[in-house]
């Protein structure tokens, strides 16, 4: 059997880095991407870390996800997103690096345009519906 490597094609290279956080100070969820695996990090529950939950999307599948980021423009959303009104609440940030761009974006209480895409997105990726829980933002 041989070990998943995300296609690299010329429209889309390979993701090298990924990392996205979402949530408040006692309930943020992690993705991570580490060699060809997704970790995701539940939200520690009274201080104690929950098992790390791991995916190993196939090639077609990070095809996909790249296809989504390009068709959400994500490498053109703002550094940073702030709602000046909200001092609590939720804060997210997103870091994807390839052989030939990075991007690097978050932001507290606020979202680009289409940020519910990009949840949608992470989910297909890990197979489970498990970001758009209390995250997905009313358009």
């Amino acid at each position: 059997m041989t070990q998943q490597n995300q296609s690299d094609s010329n429209e889309f290279p390979k993701i090298l880095e990924l990392d996205f956080s979402i949530g408040g100070w006692s309930s943020k969820k992690r993705l991570t991407l580490e060699g060809n695996e997704v970790n995701v990090f539940p939200p520690a529950r009274f201080g104690w870390p929950e098992a790390v939950i791991t995916h190993s999307p196939s090639d077609e599948e990070w095809l996909e996800f790249s296809k989504s980021l390009k068709r959400l423009d994500v490498a053109n959303w703002n550094r940073s997103y702030m709602d000046p009104h909200i001092l609590d609440g939720t804060q997210w940030s997103l870091r994807v690096k390839t052989e030939t761009s990075e991007i690097e974006t978050g932001g507290s209480n606020a979202y680009p345009e289409y940020f519910n895409g990009l949840i949608l997105a992470i989910n297909r990726l890990i197979k489970e519906d498990y970001f758009t829980q209390g995250y997905f933002i009313p358009v």
